[in-house]
């Protein structure tokens, strides 16, 4: 039988390193001193949490005592209570070492993006290895931007959470920039539109997408289709990389043709429209003409999904029959209250 007491510090280390946990990987730490080491470097390597003040100054504590373990910290993750971001930058202040490679959490704040800055100004490769950062909620301002610009040959996702903020002047100046974004390969943004073209001024630098989601609101009827045509041959840089998009929210179909048009390369499509009103459902001319305009947009797309809320109104026998006699699979997922089906359309 192996006294695990004696085995060598480079096999114990191979071992922590699939330990998740940093409780079980602390309860490592107490066996005997031999485990301490190679236990507390697999807790450094592992993603650290700022949950709390206490816990955040524990870590300032021993990044103190031995600045080289900052070596070992590659993730980062902001609890959605935290907000002693001047910690993090005191943190980065005694370990200028630090190999991130991602920032996450439930949302990144204007607050945190200040901080970020500050680090970046007094360690300009701080950040020169992140990927990935926490969700953006709120108005976009110079802050976030200028994050995102440090970042720009490394990250290969930005999610934003715009839904109910128009494109303001910050974004709409920074969008020709992400064409610097080598490495940028999943966009995920939600956001209120006032017409189809900023959709595209948005879009137009993200020239490496292979995956995207995108939850669009926008102001006033679709457009009609021979506009839509006329206007996208001259205007829309079309992107062959993308392979799978999800559409939350609405469902219109000049901007589902815009999306085929300008990623016509796509592999897999789910769309989820969240609200009924948005599905056109109370006007079956309406839910007809902009269904009959979305199935066709999509027909060359190999794999595709549909699901919206469905209104129990006068119109909802017809809108399963619509699907039923184009030969599409119609589930129906789960009722809210007595008057909306949430469906699922297959076999589109």
């Amino acid at each position: 039988m192996v006294n695990i007491l004696s085995l060598p510090e480079e096999l114990l280390s191979r071992i922590f390193e699939h330990i998740d946990s940093n409780v079980q990987l602390a309860q490592c730490r107490l066996v005997c001193s031999k485990w301490n080491s190679p236990a507390n470097t697999a807790m450094f390597s592992n993603i650290i949490v700022f949950k709390t003040k206490s816990k955040a100054l524990a870590l300032y504590a021993q990044l103190f005592i031995d600045p080289s373990k900052g070596k070992l910290i590659r993730h980062i993750y902001f609890d959605k209570d935290f907000d002693c971001f001047w910690m993090v930058k005191a943190m980065f202040d005694v370990a200028h070492s630090l190999n991130l490679e991602s920032l996450e959490g439930k949302s990144l704040t204007t607050e945190c993006c200040n901080t970020l800055l500050d680090i970046i100004k007094a360690s300009p490769t701080a950040f020169n290895k992140v990927k990935v950062l926490p969700r953006y909620k709120d108005t976009i301002n110079q802050a976030f931007s200028d994050v995102l610009r440090a970042c720009r040959y490394t990250l290969s996702e930005i999610d934003i959470d715009n839904e109910k903020i128009y494109l303001n002047n910050t974004i709409k100046e920074f969008a020709p920039t992400f064409n610097t974004f080598d490495n940028l390969k999943t966009l995920n943004y939600s956001g209120s539109f006032k017409q189809i073209s900023e959709i595209e001024l948005l879009l137009k630098g993200c020239i490496h997408l292979e995956k995207m989601t995108l939850g669009n609101l926008i102001d006033g009827e679709a457009m009609e289709k021979q506009n839509l045509k006329a206007w996208m041959e001259t205007e829309v840089n079309q992107v062959e990389s993308l392979k799978e998009l999800t559409i939350n929210h609405q469902c219109r179909c000049d901007v589902m043709e815009y999306l085929t048009y300008k990623y016509s390369n796509l592999k897999n499509i789910n769309i989820r429209a969240n609200y009924s009103h948005r599905m056109y459902a109370d006007s079956m001319a309406k839910f007809k003409g902009n269904m009959d305009r979305i199935l066709q947009s999509i027909e060359s797309i190999p794999s595709k999904v549909m699901t919206f809320w469905l209104p129990l109104n006068e119109n909802h026998y017809q809108i399963i029959d619509y699907f039923i006699k184009k030969g599409h699979h119609f589930h129906v997922e789960k009722t809210v209250g007595p008057n909306s089906l949430y469906v699922k359309i297959e076999g589109l």
